[in-house]
Order: C-alpha cells, then structure tokens, then sequence
C-alpha cells in the first residue's frame, strides 16, 4: 500500500476513536451531573457477571450530536418490565418509544409483549420513523404502522410473525429535510412473509416510478 494513502487511513481511524472518547467523556459527565449511572453488574456466578437492575443502554453515531437511550431493569442478564426509549438533544431530552419485556419461560430468555413503538434502523433528525404494532409471546402479530412526522405512512399485518396481505413499506434511507429528500414507498402485497404478485415503487407526491412483478 502506498505509504501516503496508509497515513490518511491512519489519521482517519485515530480521528475517530478522540471523537469516541470525547462523546463518550460527554456522555459520562451529563449522567454525573443528573446523577445517573449506566448500570451495575451483579456478583459473578460461576465466573459469569450479569446486568442488574435499572439501567441506561446508548446508541449514537460520530455523524450526530444527539443520541438514543434505552431505559429499563435487568434481572440476571434479561430485560424485563417496562423499557422506554429517549431522544437526548444538546438541550432537551424526550421519550419517543418502548414498550414491555416479558419471560420465555422455555428458556427463560427476555421476549416483547404488548404495545411497542420501535425506532427503525438509521433512526435521526431527518429519518424519524417509527414502527408501531404489538408483540405475543414475542412475535409480531395483528396491524403494524409505520409513522414518519406523526403521520402513519405505511404499514401492514403480520400473521403469527409473518408479514400478510396488503402492506407499505419504505425505502432504504428514507428521509427529508430541508436540503432534499429521498421519499419512495413500495406498495404490494405478502402471502406467508413472501411478496406476491404486483409491487409499485412511487414517491409520497403519487409518482410513479416502476412496477416491480413477484411469483
């Protein structure tokens, strides 16, 4: 490898890591202040520490200045109860999501129950989608809607886990703000979670951009 493209990968990766550690020390120093911790560990068993008890999980990107955090109680290493989902700003902070944890008593693992609003992947500023539905035991079931700016965009049902019948669903990287957007939605229909038949890709001004046919 030429030795000056090495050196800009280099001083990429270093880039990365202090914005890391800065971030992270900023993080650090806002839960001190709110006299808040991220979570405790319980005495090891058999070598094996676990999570316990109320808990701040993150998730953020070097790209974004505002995070995401997960709220709730572990027992032994399972969520359980209630968990809430937060979007923290450089000045506010405000609950967007969550739902409950219950037990698989077959092996005795975490699993969602009841009413959830879940962030879609790559969740942020111009992409603030949701995914509004209900879990059984786990699995998805009954109508599912997906809502962008408090508005219910597409969605669909899901049977036993399977998506079915008529759904819409959205692009990769959907968004909008005020430099441009990318808002395209696939229109069609599932039968056992696998697509069938007709499928129309348009953007939400109703153009038409292609018709796309499944056996």
């Amino acid at each position: 490898m030429d030795f000056g493209i090495y050196l800009k990968l280099l001083i990429v990766v270093i880039i990365k890591m202090m914005v890391k550690r800065w971030v992270d020390g900023i993080l650090i120093r806002n839960m001190v202040k709110a006299k808040k911790r991220c979570g405790l560990y319980n005495d090891s068993v058999e070598g094996i520490s676990f999570k316990n008890g109320d808990w701040v999980e993150l998730s953020y990107s070097i790209q974004s200045k505002d995070l995401v955090l997960y709220n709730g109680n572990y027992n032994y290493g399972r969520k359980i109860g209630k968990w809430d989902i937060y979007w923290n700003q450089v000045h506010q902070s405000s609950k967007i999501g969550g739902g409950q944890f219950g037990v698989q008593l077959s092996n005795n693992s975490s699993i969602k129950i009841g009413q959830w609003i879940e962030l879609r992947d790559g969740y942020c500023q111009d992409s603030k989608i949701y995914n509004c539905g209900e879990y059984k035991k786990g699995i998805k079931i009954g109508i599912w809607d997906i809502q962008f700016q408090e508005k219910i965009i597409g969605g669909g049902s899901y049977d036993v886990g399977s998506k079915t019948g008529k759904w819409i669903e959205l692009c990769d990287g959907f968004y909008k703000s005020g430099y441009g957007s990318k808002e395209i939605t696939f229109n069609g229909e599932y039968s056992n979670g696998k697509k069938i038949g007709k499928w129309t890709e348009i953007n939400l001004k109703n153009l038409h951009l292609r018709t796309i046919y499944y056996d």
